[in-house]
């Protein structure tokens, strides 16, 4: 059982599950970059190799082998960024709230702004009204 790092109760099962969850997908998050990275590393050196003749000369120029990695980087460091500010945000409260975007995978769509944003809004609402806040998706790099 993981507590939260600001609080000394423990978590609710809720949390306790959503907790799990987010751990996870940052493992995953890992493990999918680490296999990325380890696939192109052959692909760099063969490029390298079949444009210049020498492994030598294939750091001078960038590759679309080098433009996927940024790319993978990227989109990894953006997932986790948001995985770990709904860990940090995570409440009683909002646990059913990122319960939903994590089963659905919809969190990795927004900024790290817009899911404070929604969080927050959720949180102000009592009783059994929700808020129905509507969320654009940003492009992520492709």
């Amino acid at each position: 059982m993981s507590y939260l790092c600001w609080d000394t109760t423990p978590p609710t099962p809720l949390q306790d599950e959503v907790l799990s969850i987010i751990d996870t997908k940052l493992q995953f998050i890992d493990y999918e970059l680490n296999s990325f990275l380890a696939k192109q590393s052959p692909l760099r050196a063969c490029e390298a190799r079949s444009s210049t003749g020498s492994a030598t000369a294939f750091a001078a120029a960038p590759t679309t082998v080098d433009e996927d990695v940024l790319s993978m980087i990227e989109l990894s460091s953006h997932k986790k960024s948001i995985l770990l500010l709904l860990r940090r945000l995570l409440k009683e409260e909002n646990a059913k709230d990122i319960l939903n975007l994590l089963g659905s995978n919809r969190f990795q769509y927004y900024s790290n702004d817009q899911i404070q944003q929604y969080l927050s809004k959720e949180q102000k609402v009592e009783g059994e009204t929700r808020s129905s806040t509507t969320f654009i998706k940003r492009p992520l790099a492709a």
